[in-house]
């Protein structure tokens, strides 16, 4: 699996912030972290 750096601005952020409270949070065990998110868009899967 290939593996990217995502740099994302200030605004951005915000933006994510402002969302992530609409989307659960996902099981502790299942990703080995506390109040992880995701979003899908489009084929893709987006975890914050």
């Amino acid at each position: 699996m290939k593996k990217y750096i995502v740099e994302i601005s200030k605004t951005t952020e915000q933006d994510l912030e402002n969302v992530a409270g609409s989307m659960l949070i996902l099981n502790e065990e299942l990703t080995g972290h506390k109040n992880i998110r995701k979003i899908n868009v489009r084929n893709y899967i987006i975890f914050i």
